[in-house]
């Protein structure tokens, strides 16, 4: 299904108000700057990126989709796109997650501020204590695995413990033996005789 700007906006209205300011306080501009640094996206590229991450945000298409929407849509391969949706799950969705958790008074070991003593969020309605279904968990949730980066990223101590062989490869000797009479006949067998996909200059 195509969306436009106007179906994100009538969304992101009738969002709850604490994921709405969650998602306006990101900073998805500079955010999506570094990834088009990072991964050399061009500004169309880019525009279509920020399109697609504005569909997740505000949940106009499953984050199940997200990762096959940036591929087709965006034009990138799809270990790019792991890396890209590997970036943003760290960089953008996990910030919200926890300045969501943090207004609702959670901390990390899940007990509110109404048990520690302190105050109660005011005014909140149960589609607020649900925001983080609208935004995924890290991507276990709806079959989205969490994207691992591509192997081209992997340590230099690594890289250089396999240059220097130290990696576990062994080293065979495999001797081979040449009978001198085969040898001779080749050499005195016209070159034509030899080769058959010799042609003339």
């Amino acid at each position: 299904m195509d969306f436009n700007q106007d179906q994100i906006s009538d969304k992101l209205h009738s969002l709850p108000r604490k994921l709405r300011e969650a998602i306006v306080d990101a900073d998805l501009e500079n955010l999506t700057e570094n990834l088009r640094a990072k991964y050399g996206l061009h500004i169309d590229q880019l525009d279509r990126l920020i399109f697609e991450i504005n569909l997740i945000l505000v949940g106009l298409v499953p984050n199940s989709e997200f990762q096959s929407r940036i591929v087709k849509n965006v034009g990138v391969a799809e270990d790019v796109a792991n890396l890209i949706t590997y970036d943003l799950n760290h960089e953008l969705f996990a910030k919200i997650r926890a300045s969501l958790r943090e207004e609702r008074g959670q901390t990390n070991n899940g007990v509110s501020k109404s048990e520690t003593g302190g105050d109660e969020l005011e005014g909140r309605n149960e589609s607020e204590g649900n925001v983080e279904k609208e935004i995924g968990r890290g991507g276990e949730e709806e079959g989205m695995a969490t994207p691992k980066p591509s192997p081209d990223q992997t340590p230099k101590k690594m890289f250089n413990q396999k240059m220097s062989g130290l990696a576990g490869t062994s080293k065979q000797t495999v001797e081979v033996e040449t009978k001198t009479g085969d040898n001779e006949e080749a050499k005195s067998a016209p070159i034509k005789a030899r080769d058959p996909y010799r042609e003339p200059i």
